[in-house]
């Protein structure tokens, strides 16, 4: 099976090279949230967002993180 990364060997396409950037950003962001807003609600969030972007760039890469 063939995934989307033979297709790019060197530098990703812009818009894969985007959506890292913002995965990078939002990671930074869970890191630098402050003691008192680690909140259950906040980990929930967090969980939420890091789930969604790992299947997205595993969907950028051939992936079906649903199989």
């Amino acid at each position: 099976m063939s995934s989307r990364s033979d297709a790019w060997p060197g530098n990703p396409p812009a818009d894969v090279e985007a959506f890292i950037l913002e995965t990078v950003d939002m990671l930074h962001d869970l890191d630098d949230t402050s003691l008192h807003e680690l909140t259950p609600l906040f980990y929930e969030h967090g969980y939420e967002q890091v789930a969604h972007s790992l299947r997205e760039l595993l969907k950028m890469l051939g992936h079906d993180p649903d199989a």
